[in-house]
């Protein structure tokens, strides 16, 4: 299998051989084997193993890459990988890498996530919602979620929304600022205890026109 181009892309050439063959390998390959036009890749000491490598070299390279952009899962940047077009055996082997590098860590990632959500007042379940759109297991984040996510913080949260949510209905009458309040709160995910609670509070708390 001789090469009879050569194509260079950022970090990656690209080899166009004989019987219509390309091959695609890192610039760290590509020097180390030093390839040019009219080598034989057939004639390379254990060129399938080195070609292996390699690709597994890649895949690495680009989930590094995705990964500098954006806070991935193990699932996300797998299946990321995958659009790529990737061989599974080696996004396997590059996702095995990356894990013992610390990488990715969905614990880890998890536990940043659900400290993010509580700062923005979400709900359990819509705390849960991203998680499970991350694709991390529930096993990995749900010891942490019970932790901090109590029915008291719901609660605490539910209140926060209503106190901003009550100004716009100003107008309304009681019972209509009710409806609308728990009809919010069932939207954002809170439990209809957790909502009557917090509702009751506000509404207790809140003074109204005696024609209301």
């Amino acid at each position: 299998m001789i090469i009879e181009k050569i194509v260079k892309t950022k970090n990656r050439y690209h080899l166009f051989c004989s019987e219509n063959n390309e091959i695609t390998v890192t610039e760290d390959l590509f020097y180390l084997l030093n390839l040019t036009v009219g080598k034989d890749l057939a004639m390379i000491d254990n060129w399938n193993e080195k070609l292996e490598e390699d690709r597994v070299r890649q895949c690495f390279q680009s989930a590094i890459q995705k990964l500098n952009c954006s806070m991935l899962s193990e699932m996300q940047l797998k299946r990321k990988l995958e659009k790529e077009n990737f061989d599974i055996s080696h996004i396997k082997q590059a996702l095995l890498r990356l894990k013992e590098l610390n990488f990715i860590n969905d614990k880890l990632l998890s536990e940043e996530l659900i400290r993010s959500a509580e700062k923005q007042n979400l709900s359990k379940k819509q705390i849960e919602s991203k998680l499970f759109q991350k694709g991390i297991q529930e096993s990995v984040w749900k010891e942490q979620m019970e932790q901090e996510t109590s029915e008291e913080g719901e609660i605490a949260k539910a209140y926060a929304f209503c106190c901003k949510k009550i100004k716009s209905y100003r107008s309304k009458t009681k019972e209509e600022i009710r409806k609308k309040l728990y009809y919010s709160l069932n939207y954002k995910g809170f439990s209809y205890s957790v909502s009557n609670k917090a509702v009751s509070k506000i509404l207790d708390e809140t003074i109204f026109e005696e024609n209301s």
